[in-house]
């Protein structure tokens, strides 16, 4: 019997294996940092001289800047800001500049950390096999992650900047850099909260950088004291608590999370059932990382740290919307360099899929109410990104030896 492949197979494999090798080019950095500089100078083109309203997220974070400096409450029902006092400090120099001028330094700087961050989560991966594509792992991934982080990236909404120092900090700690893992980590909850998810993860499963993070973190909450009167400062932090309960129980909207995708199918969930189900999947993805990180050897560490507790905040957080689903733009666009690099084309076709069903979400939100299925693509998608990550680490791996992902780790025991 012939075990000659059909024309059709071929002829597949062929356009393949051309693409593939069209991608080994010698400087494949350079030309992502390009890629990134030309995406920042059109979303800044795009948006400079556009006239301040609620859609623009850069409103938000200046207005917050003046109230800090004029002493004012920094958490009314109107202005939306569901962050901490912190961040309110952060953009306090944001205030200083003409409001184009500072938009479009403000979306460059954002854009540009994220871009950081994918650059150093790409560079703790090697890619067997295939070596000469880990030069053009960074250029890869930036494909398809720049494609999912258009409209955040135009609003200017702090996310980027949030899941870049989180990838920095996932990068840091896999290189056994402990104290700047700590420190990117903290940021981001100063940030934005949603990056406590990682944050709690890291110090769970490594003890050296727990003190590390208490240490930031009091350094970080501090730091407003020095720039405000005090009594100002801490009537700020006393109101958290209560802006975190109005914000997870709005309803004047729907969120992209996995509750109101439940809703679209009519299984509306209590907020004691929502609490109960986040507790257990914190569990359960703490225990996932733990896995990861203890197993011997312990490949995709940044990885699989980073696309997990990612997952967990766009499915369980609280308040989530449709633009903070950039995050996951490096995971499917890791993912893709590591399905093309071992040949796994069904993988890498419904990697290409799921990036298409999230860029035609908003059509579809139009299309469909808001309240169906059809109209939360996102969270539908990241569901099963979040499956096949799981199936990658559970069943099959990234294992070193060519098999799916191939990511190797220079992981370093930090326990």
């Amino acid at each position: 019997m012939s075990n000659r492949k059909p024309p059709s197979i071929t002829a597949s494999d062929s356009l393949f294996t051309r693409l593939k090798n069209s991608l080994l080019v010698a400087d494949g950095d350079r030309w992502a940092w390009l890629l990134w500089a030309a995406f920042a100078a059109l979303v800044v083109v795009v948006k400079f001289d556009v006239a301040p309203s609620p859609g623009n997220v850069f409103n938000i974070y200046r207005e917050t800047g003046f109230r800090w400096r004029e002493g004012l409450d920094l958490y009314p029902a109107e202005l939306y800001f569901n962050y901490f006092p912190s961040a309110a400090l952060f953009f306090v120099p944001w205030t200083w500049l003409p409001f184009d001028i500072g938009g479009a330094i403000w979306r460059a700087a954002n854009i540009g950390i994220f871009a950081l961050g994918l650059w150093r989560f790409t560079s703790v991966t090697e890619l067997p096999g295939l070596a000469s594509l880990a030069r053009s792992a960074f250029l890869v991934a930036s494909l398809f992650t720049i494609a999912l982080c258009w409209s955040a990236a135009r609003y200017g909404q702090i996310t980027l900047m949030m899941a870049g120092l989180m990838m920095m900090a996932v990068a840091d700690v896999q290189r056994g850099g402990v104290w700047r893992a700590a420190i990117f980590a903290s940021v981001a909850v100063a940030l934005k909260p949603h990056a406590m998810a990682l944050l709690l993860v890291l110090s769970a499963i490594y003890p050296r950088l727990l003190w590390r993070a208490l240490i930031v973190c009091a350094v970080l909450t501090l730091l407003p004291f020095l720039f405000q009167d005090p009594r100002y400062v801490f009537d700020q932090y006393a109101f958290i608590p209560e802006m975190l309960q109005t914000r997870s129980e709005r309803t004047d909207r729907i969120f992209a999370h996995i509750f109101d995708l439940l809703g679209s199918i009519s299984l509306v969930t209590s907020n004691l059932q929502q609490a109960l189900v986040r507790l257990i999947s914190a569990i359960f993805v703490l225990f996932l990382c733990w896995r990861t990180v203890k197993r011997k050897p312990s490949p995709g560490v940044a990885f699989y740290l980073y696309a997990f507790t990612s997952c967990y905040i766009l499915l369980l957080g609280a308040g989530i919307e449709p633009n903070t689903y950039a995050m996951m733009g490096p995971i499917i666009g890791l993912l893709a360099v590591c399905t093309w690099t071992a040949g796994r084309r069904s993988y890498f076709v419904t990697l290409c899929v799921m990036t298409a069903a999230t860029l035609l979400s908003h059509t579809l939100s139009k299309a469909f109410p808001s309240h169906t299925v059809m109209g939360m693509t996102k969270p539908l998608v990241c569901l099963i990104l979040l499956v096949l990550v799981w199936r990658l680490a559970w069943k099959t791996g990234l294992t070193a030896d060519g098999n799916i992902g191939g990511i190797r780790s220079h992981t370093q025991s930090l326990s």
